[in-house]
């Protein structure tokens, strides 16, 4: 537990008032705990060998879905990336061929300042005992606060999946936000995944340009309809499973192990698209397997697997559900980036599916959650927020050499599905 210091005033509040500050890291993991990202990157430990029998007790994350570097200095950390070698061979006495050099790609990431909403500290008793440590803040507030971040950090995941980035990062300066680039695009402008898949279009033609790559993806949002060819279904999984393959699609890291026979890619799915496959494979049971018994990762959903696709059901993906806009030049995504997820409620039968292999992710964080404290000049009243510094953004990978086409940008990690439901 941290202990609170006097450092004078705070901006967190319209009016400056005296403050105590303090930092707890344990309320950092136990609200990383609560996400859903928390539960795809849980570490679990295992023995390594070294040697003969020198168990390392190596730290093993359960998933490499999220690819996390940890910011100590500065507000920016580089993740690479190393495309593999490719050639033709020579046989006999011919010279050999020119092949292609493994070349590098990087993505640079930054982090943000979110804070959660100002919770009242009430009762003087509760006031003095925070005045003297912000470490015996009350339990009710202590849960508020990592209630809320946890959910708005599953908001940071899931916008960074559909938008290229998280809300903090593409938010404009004006509003406190980074306003970043990316691929060659504009500032702040989403760019929608490298992959985006529909049953009519299939994946969507990649084009480099921003705004004409989005545009292509409105319009295959656009030509889905209530037709039963536009549903998920078996047919089109199976499809899905081999599609895979031929994007060399990274398998994700499961328990420890990648192996493309035990996970081969984890579905994040609007709850209605489970409960459709559910309907669809009740007549063959027998290659449906419960993962929530067996998984210490997602041992509070119920998800199911199928050709070794896992397919969980997040109830966040509700409130993104999207729509063809004109004016936007790129689907809305619900609640998208401009209205408030918890509370906002839809009519649309559209559902997104996100398909994640190895380091579909990359977070940049700082693993210190901070706590502040207001309080007026009389003492009648007190508040506490929670920081946490941290930025998502989609593995995609832009060469800088000015390539354009298909090969500008690369994705093995990620791809965001749009099915319709009639019972969603």
């Amino acid at each position: 537990m941290g202990i609170a210091m006097p450092v004078g005033k705070t901006t967190h509040s319209s009016t400056d008032f005296n403050v105590r500050f303090g930092i707890d890291s344990t309320l950092y993991y136990e609200t990383r705990a609560e996400t859903l990202l928390g539960k795809l990157s849980r570490p679990s430990t295992r023995p390594e060998l070294e040697g003969q029998n020198h168990g390392t007790g190596k730290n093993v994350a359960a998933t490499d879905i999220i690819s996390r570097k940890k910011i100590t200095t500065g507000d920016e950390v580089r993740f690479t990336l190393r495309e593999a070698a490719t050639g033709l061979p020579a046989y006999g006495d011919l010279s050999p061929n020119k092949g292609g050099y493994g070349a590098y790609r990087h993505q640079n990431v930054v982090i943000n300042k979110i804070k959660t909403a100002a919770f009242p500290i009430s009762g003087e008793m509760d006031r003095q005992m925070v005045r003297e440590s912000v470490a015996n803040l009350p339990q009710e507030v202590r849960d508020d606060a990592k209630e809320w971040m946890a959910d708005e950090i599953d908001h940071e995941f899931i916008r960074s999946l559909i938008f290229g980035a998280s809300k903090s990062l593409l938010a404009p300066a004006i509003a406190g936000g980074k306003e970043i680039v990316l691929g060659g695009g504009t500032a702040g402008v989403a760019q929608m995944c490298r992959n985006f898949y529909t049953n009519d279009s299939g994946l969507v033609t990649f084009s480099d340009v921003q705004a004409t790559y989005n545009t292509a993806v409105n319009v295959a949002v656009q030509g889905i309809d209530a037709a039963t060819d536009d549903q998920i279904n078996l047919t089109n999984q199976r499809y899905f499973r081999r599609l895979l393959d031929k994007m060399l699609f990274a398998a994700p890291q499961w328990n420890g192990v990648k192996s493309k026979n035990k996970i081969r890619a984890v579905h994040l799915c609007d709850p209605a698209i489970v409960e459709r496959m559910a309907i669809e494979l009740e007549l063959i049971q027998r290659d449906v397997l419960p993962r929530s018994e067996d998984s210490a990762v997602l041992d509070s959903y119920n998800p199911i697997l199928y050709k070794n696709m896992l397919y969980v059901p997040v109830p966040q993906l509700e409130a993104y559900r999207p729509a063809y806009d004109a004016g936007l030049g790129r689907p809305r995504f619900g609640a998208d980036l401009d209205k408030d997820p918890r509370t906002f409620t839809t009519s649309s039968k559209m559902c997104l599916m996100i398909t994640l292999g190895g380091r579909a992710v990359l977070e940049a964080f700082n693993a210190d959650l901070k706590l502040t404290m207001d309080e007026d000049g009389h003492q009648t009243y007190m508040d506490v927020v929670a920081h946490i510094h941290n930025g998502f953004v989609r593995a995609e990978w832009w060469k800088k050499d000015g390539t354009t086409g298909a090969a500008a940008c690369k994705n093995y990690s990620s791809i965001v599905s749009v099915f319709y439901d009639p019972d969603a």
